[in-house]
Parts: structure tokens; C-alpha cells; sequence
């Protein structure tokens, strides 16, 4: 390039090396020299309306124009990756991608100035714009824990659109705070400049480091428990003295404990203590209302007499069987009565499921598997279900199964029970049915050859008063 004057330059297309850049100071007659083959390679001036610098895209996918992106790291090339305002490892955006780098490509990277044919429909010229995430730009200020970064203006909002980047290279988002004011976070975790004002009786000083808050006194609190308005300390208080409500007066007034029957109390500097003496009964014998006659046995119970005292007794079930006592170390247990052979079943609510029973139970035999609510007879050998049409299966003992087993669940031999099935009407007799084995039935057997057994009545549905006959009638031909 031949030598020109500033004023006689026109727009440089390519630049040589052996180019210079003359600045003549007049005043001390002396020319400066800028050589282009001395200025770094990676840097550049574009046109007028932008400062760039060259960097490598190392990050695995394509950066695509438009995106924020920090320093990531240096090999031939200064690298770079998306800015994310989410890890202060990712940021600050050092500038913005002219157009798309694909991974291991160079590009170029605008520090400060213009970036044209960006889509910023979505914005409104004037917005200002922050460092999202994933390289993203967004005009909502980043609030909690995200950092905050301006970096760009619209100066055109279209599909088509430009930006104009100004804050590139610094995250920081706070300004001069005036003198006195503090810093609080908002529910937002937005800061907030408030002004730290002194109330009553609180002073607040400041310098270079420190704010220090101090109260003042001379609010009229108390100094001491004399002071306060609910309080009337009398004479000096002695060691060990507290304070007792007074409940006439509402005072809080100084009083020193005083020791009754078998206590003692230690009064000294900060403590009392309060310890017994004895006196008291040692065991039960001793108590005046207390008679304990010999060596009590197992599960013996105290119980009242009429002239007011306790004597030690055992429990004593009734004749009649129906209660049975269970007397035991430290317990007494309270049971239904059973017999040797039958049982009788107490229940406190209704029967109402199949097997369901109150009455007079006998448990022996080895059959199982058999239906609870349905009616057997004992063969001599087993359980058998009731069937009318034979003598063998009518004729015996007869019970209402409670479970599967005859020796473990047993059957009802006289009683209330609820069948498995329904067998007519309430009022009904009941018979043993000659078409289903196990059933009872309202209706009278009448074929010849059947055999007709009572068995009892129904009461409603399938709950029965079951009460068998110990006669049954073979019907002639």
C-alpha cells in the first residue's frame, strides 16, 4: 500500500505485511509505526460495527449463530462452548456466534458491536438481553441462584433481526450501593436495595467492614426483677429464695420453700434441692387400710370391704361353669367355661356368617373338610352330611359344623346356629332335606322310603334355633 494520509484512505480489502500504520506527532517532530505482521493473528477488525476474534468449536455438536459462549479452554485455538447461567464454571459469555461453528471448525466470535441476521421475533427492540442457559439469550432477568450477565441489546426485532453486544467478558449485576443502605434478598432471591434505619433505643454505626447494631437502653425495660411491674422482691432475697405467684394479688412475690411431713429442703447460692426422709409406707401390710392375711398367692387381687379396708383374695369362678379363673403371677385371666366333653359358646353379636354358632359345642372325631354351616350326623365313625334319604345319614348325633375340622372347630348340638344356606321362612320347622346332602328344609319329606327328621326352626334366612329331634319316621310305600 502506497503512503497516504488518514484523510486520503478509502476501505482497506486486503492488508500486507510489510503494511504500516504511520502516527506523526508534530509538536515533537517524531513518527510512531504500527506494523500489521506485529498484530496478533487470532484478532481482527471486521467493519465498523463489530470487534471479533477467531475460536475453535471443540464441543462435540455445532454452535449455532445467535448463542452466548465462554472460554472453555486454549490448544492452537482460543475454545469455546455454550454459556449456562446455571454453573459459574460456564460463565461469563465472553461474546456471541457470528453463524454456525460445526465441532472441530473455527469461527467467528463477536466481542462487541452488531450481529445481524439473528431471529429475535420473540424480543421487542430495546430489550436488554441476559446469558440464559445452553447458550440461550433471554430478556427475563435471571432470578435465585442463576448468574447474571447483560450482553446484548435488540436494535431490530425481526426473523431476520440484530443485536448489538455490549456486555461480554463480566458477570455482575449490582451497582453502587449508597451509604447506610444493605442488600436483602427478595422471596424471589432477587436483591433489593433497602435503607438499615435505627428504631428506639438502637444505634447503628458503620465503616469500611462492619455495620455494628446496638441498643441504647433508656427504653424503660427493667434493670432488674425489682423494676418489673408484676414483681415485689421484699428485703434482701436469702439463698435458695424463689419467686411465687401470689394469687390474689397477681405479684410475683420472693418466698423460701418451706419442708413438710418426710421432706427436706437445701437451700444454697443457684440451687434447692429437695430430698424425702422416708416415713412413708415400705409395702402394702403397712398401710393402715391394708390387711394382707398370709403369704398372697398367685394372681390375688385387693378388694374393698364394706368397712373400707383391703383384704387380699383370690377370684373364685361361680358353679355354674359358664366362667372359668385363671389365677397366675401377676395376672388373673377371666374366661368363658368349657367342660370336659361340650363346650358352650358365648358370643357378644349376632350370628351372621356361615358357621356362626351359640350354644352347646362338641368337638371329637377325625373328619375334615367339611362345610361350616352345613348339618352332619355322627355314624359311629365319622361326620357325615344329613340326607333324608336313608336311615344312616338321618338317624344320631347331629350338630351344625363350625369349621372344617370335627376335632378342632367342632359342631353345634343345641343351639342357635347360621347355616350355610337359607331353609324357608321364619316360624318354619325344619327337616332334613332329601335333595341336597348337608341342607335343612322347610318342607316336609313325603316320598316313600324318605326318612323325616325335626331338626329345629327358622328363625330368619339362614339363622336357625337348632334343636334336633331324637326321632325320625321312615315314610311307607
Amino acid at each position: 500500500m502506497a503512503n497516504s494520509k488518514i484523510s486520503e484512505l478509502s476501505e482497506l480489502t486486503t492488508v500486507a505485511n510489510d503494511d504500516v500504520l504511520a502516527i506523526v506527532d508534530d509538536s515533537a517532530s517524531e513518527t510512531k509505526k504500527i506494523s500489521f505482521a506485529n498484530l496478533s493473528a487470532g484478532i481482527s477488525v471486521g467493519n465498523a460495527t463489530q470487534l471479533q476474534f477467531t475460536a475453535l468449536n471443540s464441543t462435540g455438536s455445532t454452535l449455532t449463530k445467535g448463542s452466548a459462549v465462554y472460554v472453555s479452554g486454549h490448544t492452537s485455538e482460543t475454545q469455546v462452548a455454550n454459556a449456562d447461567n446455571s454453573s459459574a464454571s460456564s460463565m461469563p459469555a465472553f461474546g456471541i456466534v457470528s453463524d454456525d461453528i460445526a465441532n472441530g471448525a473455527t469461527g467467528t466470535i463477536i466481542i462487541g458491536g452488531e450481529v445481524s441476521g439473528i431471529n429475535t421475533s420473540s424480543f421487542t427492540v430495546g430489550d436488554e438481553l441476559y446469558v440464559g442457559t445452553a447458550g440461550a439469550l433471554t430478556a427475563t432477568k435471571p432470578t435465585g441462584t442463576a448468574l447474571i450477565q447483560k450482553i446484548a441489546k435488540v436494535t431490530k426485532a425481526a426473523a431476520s433481526g440484530e443485536l448489538l453486544v455490549t456486555g461480554a467478558g463480566r458477570t455482575n449485576d449490582l451497582p453502587n450501593l449508597p451509604d447506610g443502605n444493605i442488600w436483602i434478598g427478595d422471596s424471589s432471591g432477587v436483591p433489593q436495595d433497602k435503607t438499615l434505619t435505627a428504631g428506639t433505643n438502637v444505634t447503628i454505626t458503620e465503616d469500611s467492614t462492619t455495620v455494628t447494631i446496638a441498643a441504647t437502653g433508656g427504653g424503660g425495660g427493667a434493670s432488674d426483677l425489682d423494676d418489673l411491674t408484676d414483681v415485689t422482691i421484699t428485703g434482701t432475697p436469702g439463698a435458695g429464695e424463689v419467686l411465687i405467684n401470689n394469687a390474689t394479688t397477681g405479684q410475683f412475690v420472693n418466698s423460701t420453700l418451706t419442708a413438710g411431713t418426710n421432706v427436706t429442703i437445701t437451700e444454697a447460692d443457684g440451687s434447692i434441692t429437695i430430698d424425702s426422709t422416708g416415713g412413708g409406707a415400705a409395702d402394702l401390710d403397712d398401710l393402715t387400710d391394708v390387711t394382707i392375711t398370709g403369704t398372697p398367692g398367685n394372681g390375688e387381687i385387693l378388694i374393698s370391704q364394706t368397712d373400707g379396708t383391703f383384704v387380699n383374695t383370690t377370684l373364685t369362678a361361680g358353679p355354674s361353669g359358664f366362667v372359668r379363673i385363671t389365677n397366675a403371677s401377676g395376672q388373673v385371666t377371666i374366661g368363658a367355661g368349657d367342660g370336659t366333653e361340650v363346650e358352650y359358646l358365648v358370643r357378644s353379636t349376632a350370628v351372621s356368617s356361615a358357621g356362626d354358632v351359640e350354644g352347646n359345642i362338641v368337638k371329637f372325631g377325625t373328619t375334615t373338610g367339611m362345610t361350616a354351616g352345613d348339618v352332619y350326623v355322627w355314624n359311629g365313625t365319622n361326620w357325615v352330611q344329613v340326607d333324608g334319604d336313608a336311615d344312616t345319614t338321618t338317624k344320631g348325633l347331629m350338630g351344625v359344623a363350625l369349621g372344617a375340622s370335627s376335632a378342632d372347630d367342632g359342631l353345634l348340638t343345641h343351639g342357635v346356629a347360621y347355616l350355610s344356606h337359607d331353609p324357608g321362612a321364619a316360624g318354619d320347622i325344619l327337616y332334613v332335606d332329601t335333595v341336597t346332602a348337608g341342607y335343612l328344609t322347610a318342607t316336609q319329606p313325603s316320598a316313600a322310603g324318605d326318612f323325616v327328621r325335626v331338626a329345629g326352626y327358622c328363625l330368619a334366612d339362614n339363622k336357625v334355633f337348632f334343636s334336633p329331634s331324637q326321632d325320625f319316621i321312615e315314610i311307607g310305600a
